[in-house]
């Protein structure tokens, strides 16, 4: 678990644009490890959590592509029924503000991968890893 930066990047074509992403971030051997799209009217969003954000900022930059970076929190979670409601009211609880959350497993995974936006980042931070050291 941690805080680490996500890249949000705006896109005109988003099947094409978030290929040209992809491929550009693993021809420099950066690996993805969290992606959410989101569509708008005119363009859609791509949230990128990356393994090495300091040469993805670069790529993003030299591509010339529109993007910012926020601070997101990334947990590893035990992947079974209730545990992602546990881990937001843990959240609640604390007076964190959720702006948003993805998350995924494989099949027959027994931990999933949570991306959480969401503020005080600290306080969030604080208050899951006490949580789930029990879990």
């Amino acid at each position: 678990m941690k805080i680490t930066t996500q890249f949000c990047v705006f896109l005109e074509n988003i099947t094409d644009r978030t290929a040209d992403i992809c491929a550009s971030l693993a021809l420099e051997g950066i690996n993805i490890v969290g992606l959410s799209i989101a569509d708008a009217v005119d363009y859609g969003v791509a949230r990128l959590v990356v393994d090495d954000p300091y040469s993805a900022r670069g790529i993003l930059q030299d591509s010339r592509y529109a993007f910012t970076e926020v601070s997101v929190l990334t947990v590893e979670a035990p992947h079974n029924p209730g545990a992602l409601a546990e881990l937001l009211r843990t959240l609640v609880r604390e007076n964190v503000r959720l702006e948003y959350a993805y998350t995924t497993a494989a099949d027959g995974a027994t931990r999933a991968n949570v991306v959480i936006r969401c503020e005080p980042l600290a306080k969030a931070l604080e208050a899951l890893q006490k949580q789930l050291q029990f879990a």
